[in-house]
């Protein structure tokens, strides 16, 4: 797999590119914001491993004109942490978050974690059924959702963890549940991925025909899907 390393401190990116490289992987790399776009669009690599505080280009801006054009899987690998972070990094597109500082191991299955979701999209995604919840409907095929025949924008991961939920209608789904069913992995602690994932599809689907929002928060356990909202 074709991985691009996009870091300004050198000492990082040679410790990462080779672990990666140890781990079979085939490496590119870029230290600062306008190498790497030109590096991704000669080299189209399988998945992108983004800092954000690097010169010229910043990584908020790599990652939005990367998913502007492509679906290339991205982490962002970055000592910005918080709320407010995370969730501008989900907002952009961006796949997974990971905070500095991280272990090797960590970072790993978080990789193979992103990597078996895009494939297994891609893989299955023409032969799923349609799904229909009250006003909403859930095309697998495209990856798309319809509101009242009117398309939503949503990323790839919205869409499964949309449809996760879609799927269990008034059932809690548990913070552990939704990060081994849609994640792949479970050693996310804070929430704060699937916090940003929930408050994005909010906005973007609006109330429910009640006026509530379709996905309500179970504080402390997780989120529940409301057909009748």
């Amino acid at each position: 797999m074709s991985i691009l390393v996009v870091e300004d401190d050198t000492d990082l990116t040679d410790v990462l590119a080779y672990m990666l490289r140890r781990e079979g992987h085939e490496v590119h790399v870029a230290h600062d914001g306008q190498s790497a776009l030109e590096t991704w669009e000669e080299s189209n690599p399988n998945l992108i491993l983004l800092d954000v505080d690097i010169p010229r280009v910043n990584g908020w801006e790599v990652c939005e004109q990367v998913r502007r054009n492509s679906p290339t899987p991205i982490i962002m690998l970055t000592a910005y942490h918080g709320d407010e972070n995370i969730m501008r990094g989900l907002e952009l597109g961006a796949d997974d978050y990971v905070t500095k500082p991280f272990s090797p191991g960590q970072l790993l299955a978080r990789i193979r974690a992103v990597m078996r979701r895009s494939t297994a999209a891609i893989q299955q995604g023409a032969a799923e059924n349609t799904l229909t919840v009250a006003d909403l409907v859930l095309d697998g095929g495209r990856r798309q959702v319809l509101r009242n025949g009117q398309k939503v924008n949503v990323t790839k991961l919205e869409f499964q963890l949309l449809k996760e939920l879609a799927l269990h209608p008034g059932h809690v789904l548990t913070y552990r549940y939704i990060n081994d069913r849609v994640w792949g992995y479970r050693d996310q602690s804070d929430g704060s991925l699937i916090k940003g994932h929930i408050r994005n599809l909010r906005k973007k689907l609006g109330a429910g025909p009640s006026g509530a929002p379709y996905i309500e928060t179970v504080h402390g356990v997780g989120y529940i899907f409301r057909p009748d909202a």
